[in-house]
This record gives C-alpha cells, structure tokens and sequence, in this order.
C-alpha cells in the first residue's frame, strides 16, 4: 500500500530534523517536497469541492449562510479541508527549508 502524503512528508520532516542531511540527499528530499506541493495543492481543491456541497446542504436547510457556515465547520469535511491545507503549507515550509539548506551549501562551497 501507498504511504500517505502526511507521511511521506512526516519522513522528510524527521530526517530534517535529525540534522546533517548531505548535499546530494538535500536534493533528493527537495525534489520530493516540491513534488508532494502538487498532491496537496490537489487534495486541497478535492476537499473543498466536498466542503462546498456540504456547506450548501446546510444553508438550504438552515436558511442562514451564518448558521450554515457555524454547522459545517464540524464536518468531517472541514476537517479534511483543515488537513489539506496544513499538509500543503508543511510541503511548501519544507521545500523552502531544503532551498535554503541547499543555497547555505552552495554558499559555503563557493567561498572554501
């Protein structure tokens, strides 16, 4: 089975983490960063699109855009949206990260 988006970037997280990552491995670990920027980026478009028909079932039901927006923030939905959106900003946080690791390297083999 696959490993989840949230995982894989939970592993380049860790090994970030544990410190002293090689050059050639920071390269790595961007090219899969970036990548995963667009799975998020998709899921986040598919969670809306299911937050959206969710939070219209409510307003008709409710008659109150207000209330409706207050019911549906509860939904699983929500959540998933809250999940991707989080997953997304963490691909990107890391992707920066690893450019500036990456550039630092750069800099420093430059100079020497």
């Amino acid at each position: 089975m696959a490993e989840s988006v949230r995982v894989l970037l939970a592993k380049i997280q860790n090994e970030l983490l544990a410190g002293d990552v090689s050059p050639a491995r920071s390269r790595d670990l961007l090219m899969r960063s970036t990548a995963l920027i667009g799975n998020c980026g998709a899921e986040v478009v598919a969670a809306e699109a299911s937050f959206a028909v969710v939070l219209l079932a409510h307003v008709d039901a409710v008659g109150h855009v207000s209330q409706a927006r207050v019911r549906a923030a509860v939904t699983p939905e929500a959540q998933r949206v809250h999940a991707a959106r989080g997953a997304k900003e963490l691909a990107v946080e890391l992707t920066r990260s690893l450019k500036a690791a990456l550039r630092s390297l750069e800099e420093e083999m430059r100079l020497s």
